[in-house]
């Protein structure tokens, strides 16, 4: 259950930086050692999760077509839940 955490955390830090993120600082942001980061990052090119771009690091097609999933009235509600509160 750790590592699903770990995962969405890492997710979470670049879906904050859709022009892409560097391998260190992804590391940096997570708190996590490198090389953990380095597994998960490879678990996550894996499945299309998260892709390389040249030496950084981005949200993958795969998280993309996942979201495609979602209805447009679930994507306003937690893109304005912030702004309501």
């Amino acid at each position: 259950m750790q590592s699903l955490e770990r995962a969405f955390h890492i997710l979470g830090i670049l879906s904050a930086h859709p022009e892409g993120i560097s391998f260190s600082d992804v590391a940096t942001l997570s708190g996590l050692p490198q090389g953990t980061v380095g597994r998960l990052l490879a678990a996550l090119e894996k499945v299309d999760a998260a892709e390389r771009i040249g030496k950084g690091y981005r949200i993958g097609d795969g998280v993309v077509a996942l979201g495609r999933g979602v209805s447009f009235e679930r994507q306003l509600k937690v893109t304005t839940r912030p702004f309501l509160s």
